[in-house]
């Protein structure tokens, strides 16, 4: 029915505002520093953090992306710097940024790329600097897979159930996803030291 929809609607809205809102929040006080949304994209997260006072950059290989980041950041009449290129391969210097910030990006990459993906944002990071990166934890989505799996056997359904966007399932733009300690010895290994885990709460 139309109300089981817009229920659907505005629980998945929920749920992004509330992940949103604890990403930015992770990296504390923002006003008149310096800031880098690598694989930002459209500029989403770019915009809220340039409204709360940052400068903003944002690189990412998708041209498309990068267009309706323009567009959208003209609309909210922020000031983005946006830059076309791999990620591998950052286009600013040495130590210009005081935080960088990934968000859904890092379940796209090999493991390999995400190594040379946290080495070029150490590189472009002020010493001090700060790094957000927000992503699906496999751990997690394996063990909720597993319980449905044994609730469709218990039901007598198929327990041929696989994480979203893995397996062709519809897709496999999720191959590179990771669990938080493989993601915090890459950071480790990259001298980031202090590397802490954001739990979300999840409605689903």
């Amino acid at each position: 029915s139309s109300n089981d929809a817009a229920k659907r609607l505005w629980v998945r809205n929920y749920q992004e505002l509330y992940t949103r809102d604890v990403t930015v929040l992770a990296l504390g006080n923002v006003t008149g520093k310096m800031g880098l949304d690598v694989a930002g994209g459209a500029g989403d997260y770019g915009i809220i953090l340039s409204a709360l006072g940052a400068e903003m950059s944002c690189q990412d290989l998708s041209k498309e992306a990068i267009s309706a980041g323009l567009l959208n950041a003209s609309r909210a009449g922020a000031r983005i710097d946006f830059r076309h290129g791999d990620a591998r391969r950052l286009q600013f210097d040495d130590e210009t940024f005081d935080f960088c910030i990934s968000t859904d990006f890092f379940e796209h990459i090999t493991i390999d790329d995400k190594r040379s993906v946290i080495e070029e944002i150490n590189r472009v990071l002020k010493p001090g600097g700060t790094l957000v990166i927000k992503t699906p934890n496999l751990s997690y989505l394996t063990w909720v897979i597993r319980m449905k799996r044994i609730l469709a056997i218990a039901r007598l359904r198929s327990p041929r159930i696989f994480i979203e966007h893995t397996r062709d399932n519809p897709d496999r733009e999720h191959h590179g996803l990771t669990t938080y300690r493989e993601l915090e010895d890459l950071c480790e290994q990259e001298l980031f030291a202090v590397v802490e885990r954001i739990p979300l709460k999840l409605r689903r």
